[in-house]
């Protein structure tokens, strides 16, 4: 159990904090890339390259600190159980620190310039790249770090159980020298011997599940009395439960971050074509069962003249304004995508063909209107229509591009029904 507690425990918890790490390293590449792509004033780049070599250092840090664990336990003679896979670790820990430090040197040089052109997009993209491999790395490790940590804290779990049965016979015995003192041992010994174990089969069910603590309470947490060995191992439990629970808490925000960033956008802040791809099975479904569901698609007329003539900053500036003209004038309930390049998509409930194309009328006429320093004026066409009984995925995306097809035809800033 000292083991499970002094050891492997505290190297789960380092190897969590790097995975924590490497995620926020990889919110801020997303933050940088942006900041670079849409050269966002109101983003300090500087700042954020500052943030980034920070959280290379800290991570830099913490695996220095696991070397540590594992060095220090081997050669002390702490760790007495599965000694070869605790050496497999350590060479896994050290090539993962020598790959980190490459994909350091490496985002050195590119984050100081830009990404516009073809060679600096391919530098980052194989930054990017370096990232997702390490990302990758270190949930392998953890995970091997936590599966070695359930097995010995298994095996401690089977010692303990066999302790218990031998303090029980010698309980016995120490009846005939004394029933009142036998008893109190014995009671007060498997009271904290018992907390102890709940506690473990709690981490453990909590590292299995991959989940953050939830049953335990301030009281639970408190540290015990007593000035032994077994007071020192149940504060060092806490102390690690304390810890990992509100590392764990931490990790599903960031990871929460981080699907909002694999679903969004990132130049228009709409939903992206991946999302698209979900929502649309899922609404065809809801449509089936629960009435009107409408899809309205448009995309900006033109648009490659404004390319040409004004420039593709002009042309992004023009999408992300246009992006942010439609969201304030649909419901909060509606949902906006980026399906690619000027075109967009927007699925609204509880409307019919009908009523989604005054939506739709509404927002053409709020667009051709709409005037913005420093961008040039612009027109939308929209194709508009209703899923069906007897829809699919494939028939209605057809049909709502036939319909968008139609307005370009008509001579586009105009609403097709189909």
């Amino acid at each position: 159990m000292r083991e499970v507690a002094r050891v492997d425990i505290p190297l789960t918890e380092v190897l969590a904090e790097v995975e924590i790490l490497q995620l926020e390293q990889h919110l801020l590449m997303e933050q940088v890339q942006l900041h670079q792509i849409k050269q966002n004033p109101q983003v300090n780049f500087e700042m954020l390259k500052s943030n980034f070599q920070s959280f290379s250092k800290k991570l830099d840090s913490e695996l220095s600190r696991a070397i540590s664990l594992i060095s220090n336990g081997l050669e002390s003679g702490q760790i007495s159980q599965q000694i070869n896979e605790h050496r497999q670790a350590l060479e896994d820990i050290k090539a993962y620190q020598a790959q980190h430090k490459v994909f350091q040197q490496d985002a050195g040089k590119i984050l100081l310039s830009s990404i516009d052109g073809d060679t600096e997009l391919a530098n980052w993209r194989s930054l990017e790249a370096q990232d997702s491999a390490l990302d990758k790395f270190a949930i392998t490790l953890l995970k091997r770090i936590e599966t070695l940590t359930e097995d010995i804290a298994k095996n401690a779990e089977k010692h303990e159980r066999e302790f218990l049965a031998i303090n029980t016979a010698l309980g016995v015995t120490a009846f005939f020298t004394g029933i009142y003192l036998t008893t109190y041992i014995i009671s007060s010994f498997r009271k904290r011997v018992s907390s102890i174990h709940g506690k473990i089969e709690s981490l453990q069910e909590s590292i299995t599940k991959r989940e953050p603590l939830s049953i335990f309470d301030k009281a639970a947490l408190e540290e015990p009395a007593g000035a032994d060995e077994l007071t020192d191992l149940a504060n060092d439990i806490n102390q690690v439960m304390s810890k990992y629970s509100e590392q764990m808490t931490n990790r599903y925000q960031l990871e929460d971050q981080l699907i909002q960033l694999a679903t969004t956008d990132k130049l228009t802040g709409a939903f992206n074509r991946h999302k698209w791809d979900d929502c649309l099975v899922n609404e065809l479904e809801n449509a089936k069962r629960n009435g009107a569901i409408s899809l309205l698609m448009f995309d900006v007329d033109f648009f490659k003249k404004v390319n040409d003539k004004y420039g593709h900053d002009v042309g992004d500036k023009v999408l992300i304004h246009l992006s942010e003209l439609v969201k304030q004038h649909i419901r909060k309930a509606d949902k906006l995508f980026r399906l690619g390049g000027e075109e967009f998509a927007i699925i609204v409930r509880d409307l019919d063909v009908i009523q989604a194309s005054t939506m739709a009328d509404k927002l053409r006429g709020v667009i051709e209107q709409t005037l913005e320093d420093g961008l040039p004026r612009f027109t939308v066409s929209f194709g508009v229509t209703q899923f069906l009984k007897d829809d699919d995925v494939d028939s209605v995306f057809k049909r709502v591009d036939q319909a968008l097809y139609a307005s370009k035809n008509a001579g586009r800033n105009t609403v097709t029904t189909l």
